[in-house]
C-alpha cells in the first residue's frame, strides 16, 4: 500500500469516526421538554423550563456589570450572563426576564421565589451560605492599595507600621473582608 492509499484510508476512518461522534452527540442532546420531564416534580429547573423563561434578579446602576445604555437597554456583564443562562436552558438568549433589585433584595428575592437566580455581585460569606447556594464565581477581583508615587509609605508593611495614623477609605455598602 503506497502513502497516498494509506492517507486516504486514514481519512476515511477519521471521517467515519467524526460522523459517528456527530450522531452520538446529537442523540445525547436533551431538549427542553425531556429535561423538564427528568427534573424532580418540585424542582426549580422544572418550574423554569415549564414557564419558558428564566427570571433573573439584577441591578441597573453599576457599570460595567449592569446598567442602562443610552438607548435605555439593560446591558453589562451580569446581563450577558443571564442571556448565556437562557441560551443554555432554552437555546434562546431572549428567554430571560430581568427583575431590577436593590442589593439588599438579592437574598430575599431568591428565597421567596421572586427570582429564579440573582446575577449580581455578592461576597460569599458563611452567614449567606446558610440562606442561599452560591455558584462558582464567574468573576474574581483583587484588592489593591493605592498610594501616590511620591508617598512616604509605598508598601503594605509600611502602611501597617503607621497604625492608626494611616488614613483609609472604603466604599460604602461594600463588604471589606
Amino acid at each position: 500500500m503506497n502513502d497516498t492509499s494509506k492517507r486516504r484510508e486514514f481519512l476515511k476512518l477519521g471521517m467515519a469516526g467524526l460522523a459517528t461522534a456527530g450522531v452520538v452527540g446529537a442523540a445525547a442532546t436533551i431538549d427542553v421538554q425531556k429535561a423538564a420531564a427528568q427534573a424532580a416534580p418540585d424542582s426549580l429547573l422544572r418550574t423554569v423550563l415549564e414557564r419558558g423563561k428564566v427570571i433573573v434578579g439584577t441591578g441597573s446602576t453599576n457599570a460595567p456589570w449592569h446598567f442602562e445604555n443610552d438607548a435605555g437597554e439593560l446591558v453589562g456583564m451580569d446581563i450577558t450572563m443571564g442571556r448565556i443562562l437562557a441560551k443554555g436552558l432554552f437555546d434562546d438568549t431572549t428567554k430571560v426576564e430581568f427583575v431590577m433589585q436593590d442589593p439588599a433584595q438579592r437574598i430575599p428575592n431568591v428565597t421567596t421565589n421572586k427570582v429564579d437566580i440573582s446575577i449580581q455581585f455578592m461576597t460569599m460569606t458563611a452567614q449567606r451560605s446558610q440562606l442561599i447556594h452560591f455558584s462558582r464565581p464567574y468573576y474574581v477581583e483583587g484588592i489593591a492599595l493605592l498610594t501616590l508615587p511620591n508617598a512616604e509609605n509605598k508598601t503594605f508593611d509600611q502602611l501597617l507600621a503607621r497604625g492608626s495614623a494611616t488614613r483609609i477609605s472604603i466604599l460604602q455598602n461594600v463588604d471589606a473582608e
